[in-house]
């Protein structure tokens, strides 16, 4: 079977989008304060810092699209799904087992990122 290298981008910036989307929201109702290491953001730094990442993470996609090379195609997909793996369990996993709650992001991590890594 043949693996459409240029789908798979676009389903990765797919999965990353919603991902993103329940960590906005997530956040937007998590008591970061609470929690040392993330006192110095705020809910506009957080919603800066998403957006961010994620224009970065699309202009990527669509930069892979138009190389001609699959072997790019095939590294960026793979540095993707490096990149879910690690997240998936730090921090969403990892920081939901140890408060012993939610951690924003956690649904997606288990149900997106897990599965597609």
């Amino acid at each position: 079977m043949e693996i459409n290298y240029r789908k798979q981008l676009y389903l990765a910036g797919l999965i990353f989008t919603l991902h993103n989307v329940e960590e906005f929201i997530g956040f937007m109702h998590f008591n970061l304060a609470a929690f040392s290491f993330c006192s110095v953001l705020n809910r506009k730094g957080m919603l800066f810092a998403i957006v961010a990442i994620t224009l970065i993470a699309w202009s990527i996609i669509i930069w892979g699209h138009y190389k001609k090379t699959d072997s790019l195609k095939r590294n960026l997909i793979t540095t993707f799904s490096l990149i879910f793996l690690v997240n998936a369990f730090f921090p969403h996993i990892i920081m939901s087992i140890i408060l012993g709650m939610y951690f924003p992001a956690l649904i997606t991590s288990i149900t997106l990122y897990l599965p597609y890594s």
